[in-house]
């Protein structure tokens, strides 16, 4: 289908010039027919879920603790993490209309500290359908300001193309250890 549009130049004190702009190619199928507008990408609606909560302990190399959730549902009791231990999460976004796993533009773990208001907002990366993110307790506990205490982890879950945005509270962590070597972690 050719794709034709008129460009109106300026060149000057009053010369107007007419250009005409051919984009693909015409067949003589194309002759007659009606130009259709660009259909636009139905939104849809979308849920998560597959959601798995794990802790990696590093100096044993393997995970001491998996917590599969169903969706819309918060882990009932909190999960402890120490100074040497990773911290997985992953997910699936799922279209709810036919349960297929869908592409999110934005994808992000949310830490909250409630006592002392600090949010660590961190990006789960696509891992092949589904999302993941590896939080590595020791060398990340900066970004922490090795704050120990009670975090809450949210899941946050947003695109152009889906109907609903998704945060969902998944599960309280309880992380002693991050305050190590640190006076005064709320200056």
């Amino acid at each position: 289908m050719a794709i034709s549009q008129r460009v109106l130049v300026w060149l000057g004190c009053a010369v107007l010039l007419a250009i005409s702009v051919e984009c693909g190619q015409a067949t003589s199928k194309d002759a007659g027919k009606a130009k259709e507008p660009a259909k636009l990408a139905q939104k849809i609606k979308v849920s998560l879920t597959d959601v798995e909560v794990s802790v990696y302990d590093n100096d044993a190399g393997k995970v001491s603790s998996v917590q599969k959730l169903a969706s819309n549902v918060k882990l009932s009791s909190a999960l402890d993490i120490g100074e040497n231990q990773k911290l997985i999460v992953k997910f699936t976004v799922r279209n709810a209309a036919d349960n297929q796993a869908v592409k999110s533009d934005q994808a992000f773990i949310r830490l909250t500290h409630p006592k002392a208001d600090r949010e660590v907002v961190l990006i789960a990366e696509q891992d092949g359908d589904a999302y993941k993110l590896e939080l590595d307790i020791p060398k990340r506990a900066v970004d922490f300001h090795r704050l120990s205490g009670s975090y809450e982890l949210r899941v946050d879950i947003g695109d152009v193309n889906f109907l609903n945005a998704i945060s969902s509270h998944l599960v309280s962590l309880c992380s002693y250890s991050l305050a190590i070597n640190q006076q005064n972690p709320l200056r």
